[in-house]
């Protein structure tokens, strides 16, 4: 729709400003420098085309924002609120279904190739076993042949022959340390018994790794701690009832704009500050027009104030994790607030069904309510 501007052909009836002065001037709508150039004569409209039509579609979510009267503008915030309901919900089942197929592959047997790879190195172990224990029956075969040789030699110049031989041994002890019968016993007794030296393990580089893990896990404390501290770990559950009662009270003032349920508003707004739902109820009650309800004297809001509340509430919507890119989300958000412009999008389908669009699209409990005969005040049944 954005492209072929079809909305062009349509009169629209929600704007409060058809010049840019006022607009600029009451409404508190700020002509950035990069786009004063669009700017061709003094109709808010005209500009506003110039934006469409060069595709800055962000910034003509902007103008909306501040040339929707208010209570469209907070329904065009709610409505983008739920296309983003809706992404997530997309978003979970994948992501469900997802972990479904993980969990069935994790089930299967362990992958052929895997089982190859260490069916040849069992092979390769068995190998290299099978020959040294064929290194050792030589050797005990060789043993046995020099006992027969031994036999063979006029004793007394075999025990000459020893004799020598253990002092030039007891010589090399002498001088090296070894004796060289015990140390080729040694050396055959480790070899029957080998196991793999892991050189890492007893490296410098090994013990510099693990001072640096030791440090980094030192940091992360340090830093969970302080976020902790200044960033207290919210409850979901809290957190999800906050959120809900925020878009139950958000529902309840666009289809009754009155000073109890901005007072219910403002009121659904603490704790959310930082949240869009928190900040979309809070620009709700300041739409009302009176920063000072129940007061005996009326504080009046600037107009810019609702505007400035709409204009983040989409920023915080627009980078929200999800699988849509900002740009996209702000041409869908675009193209809710021209439906809403024009009058083709409006709350009073909505009261038909007895429940807020929130609750019958994602079971978020709004409560029922009766459009006839009492107004839908956002309160939860009991």
């Amino acid at each position: 729709m954005s492209d072929k501007l079809e909305w062009m052909e349509k009169h629209i009836i929600l704007f409060k400003q058809e010049s840019l002065r006022k607009l600029i001037e009451q409404e508190g709508y700020e002509v950035s420098e990069e786009l004063e150039h669009l700017i061709q004569n003094d109709n808010a409209l005209d500009f506003f085309n110039a934006l469409i039509e060069n595709k800055l579609y962000k910034n003509a979510c902007d103008f909306l924002a501040y040339n929707l009267h208010k209570r469209a503008a907070i329904w065009w915030a709610y409505c983008c609120e739920l296309e983003l309901l809706e992404e997530i919900k997309i978003k979970q089942e994948k992501e469900v279904e997802k972990n479904k197929k993980q969990e069935k592959k994790q089930e299967k047997e362990m992958p052929e190739w895997l089982q190859d790879a260490l069916k040849k190195a069992g092979e390769s172990q068995e190998e290299a076993q099978k020959k040294f224990q064929e290194l050792l029956e030589q050797m005990d075969k060789i043993k046995i042949k020099q006992a027969e040789l031994e036999k063979t030699i006029d004793p007394k110049l075999f025990a000459r022959f020893k004799q020598k031989t253990e002092n030039i041994y007891k010589e090399i002890e002498k001088e090296t340390g070894i004796y060289l019968p015990k140390f080729r016993e040694e050396i055959l007794q480790k070899a029957q018994n080998y196991t793999p030296v892991d050189h890492y393990e007893n490296s410098d580089l090994k013990k510099e790794m693990d001072n640096l893990n030791q440090k980094l896990n030192t940091m992360k404390e340090e830093i969970k701690e302080n976020t902790e501290l200044y960033f207290p770990k919210k409850d979901i559950n809290k957190q999800k009832e906050k959120t809900t009662n925020a878009l139950n009270a958000i529902y309840a003032w666009i289809i009754s704009p009155d000073e109890e349920n901005s007072k219910r508003a403002f009121k659904a707004s603490v704790g959310l500050e930082d949240k869009a739902e928190g900040l979309l109820a809070l620009s709700a009650f300041w739409a009302f027009g009176d920063l000072n309800l129940g007061g005996d004297i009326i504080v009046k809001a600037p107009n810019a104030m609702v505007s400035n509340g709409i204009k983040s509430v989409l920023i915080k919507l627009a980078f929200m994790e999800g699988e849509t890119k900002p740009k996209q989300r702000y041409e869908k958000f675009f193209e809710i607030g021209m439906e809403i412009a024009y009058g083709k999008n409006n709350w009073e389908e909505s009261l038909s069904k007895n429940h807020a669009p929130h609750e019958y699209k994602f079971n978020l409990n709004s409560g029922k309510f009766e459009t006839k005969n009492k107004r839908f005040n956002g309160e939860v049944d009991g």
